[in-house]
């Protein structure tokens, strides 16, 4: 991609550090119980141990899950604008084609003057899409972004929705699926801003938006450099351990089977694999209980090279201090490498 500018390194540290100050929390979705990863080397990248003989790309993967018709036309409304220091912020909505309109928060530098990098940005369960406020960050790297609220989410929180969570796991799958989906005409709406570059759409999500960003890029190709914090795989992995149970209010064995096999058609196993030949960097912590180290592992296995696999020591809120902006420079150089200035 060309030497880096100093000047645009500094900024994505400084944009992606500011991540870990409104990073998940410990008590977003099922918490479940941690097993220590295998003594990984703290915020440095982490050797796959299955490489280069890791699983083959699951053939489990059905692209028709999240298939839609891209004709449907977007018909995108700005209700607002208004400006910050360094960005232009456009609240917006978009047609889905189910009906739906997608709220959506799009960022542009002030002074944009020529197609670059947009970014796709995945929020975390009960989040919004202002739960990653980088709008002034990500203007002054010169990057433009778009986030959109998850299906019952922010503008269209559905209470009962997100309830019916701990005892429906369809109501789950569906949630995530059509939220992809999503996902996708929020791909097809940066492809109509003249600030953004179609061929260069990363993607950054936690948590939840880890999920769903391993579901989108594994099913579009257009997501070129995706990031995935404090994600898994692995449903059982998931949803079998004593704390997860708990979220789950006393499910049987059983009621666990059952919920993993709702849940496997998007098991982001099977998805990983076919990000490739694309990269993917993956970032989780050794001690997290939301996401645990088991299921982390369970997704770097599934994915391909390249891959970039970082741990850092703690769970799933991200550490603070040094510790933090030693994992996000990693990430901030790995965005410039892949996306450019």
């Amino acid at each position: 991609m060309g030497l880096m500018r100093p000047t645009l390194a500094l900024l994505l540290l400084a944009l992606l550090a500011a991540v870990a100050c409104d990073g998940p929390s410990t008590s977003e979705g099922a918490s479940v119980e941690a097993s220590r990863a295998p003594a990984p080397s703290p915020t440095t990248d982490r050797p796959d141990p299955t490489s280069p003989g890791s699983e083959p790309p699951s053939s489990a993967a059905d692209p028709s899950l999240f298939a839609y018709d891209p004709t449907v036309p977007l018909s995108p409304r700005v209700a607002r604008s208004r400006d910050t220091r360094h960005a232009r912020l456009d609240h917006l909505t978009f047609a889905s084609v189910d009906g739906q309109r997608v709220p959506a928060l799009f960022s542009r530098p002030l002074d944009a003057r020529e197609p670059a990098a947009c970014i796709l940005l995945g929020h975390g369960l009960r989040g919004d899409k202002e739960s990653f406020r980088l709008w002034d960050l990500l203007a002054q790297a010169g990057f433009s972004s778009l986030a959109i609220d998850a299906r019952a989410h922010g503008e269209r929180r559905d209470r009962v929705t997100l309830e019916r969570l701990a005892t429906e796991p369809r109501v789950l799958e569906r949630l995530l699926r059509e939220t992809v989906v999503d996902m996708r005409r929020a791909i097809d709406y940066l492809a109509t801003r003249p600030e953004c570059d179609p061929a260069r759409t990363g993607y950054l999500g936690a948590s939840m938006g880890g999920f769903l960003g391993t579901m989108l890029a594994g099913v579009d190709e257009r997501v070129q450099a995706p990031v995935l914090l404090v994600s898994g795989a692995d449903w059982p992995t998931m949803l079998g351990s004593t704390e997860a149970q708990l979220f789950l209010r006393g499910a049987t064995p059983d009621d666990i089977r059952d919920a993993g096999a709702v849940l496997d058609p998007i098991d982001p196993k099977h998805w990983a694999g076919l990000i490739s030949p694309r990269p993917v960097l993956m970032i989780a912590g050794d001690a997290d209980l939301a996401v645990p180290p088991a299921a982390a592992r369970a997704l770097h296995e599934a994915a391909q090279e390249p891959k970039t696999i970082v741990w850092y020591e703690g769970g799933h809120a991200l550490p603070s201090g040094a510790e933090t902006e030693r994992i996000f420079g990693r990430i901030a150089l790995w965005l410039v490498e892949h996306l450019g200035g």
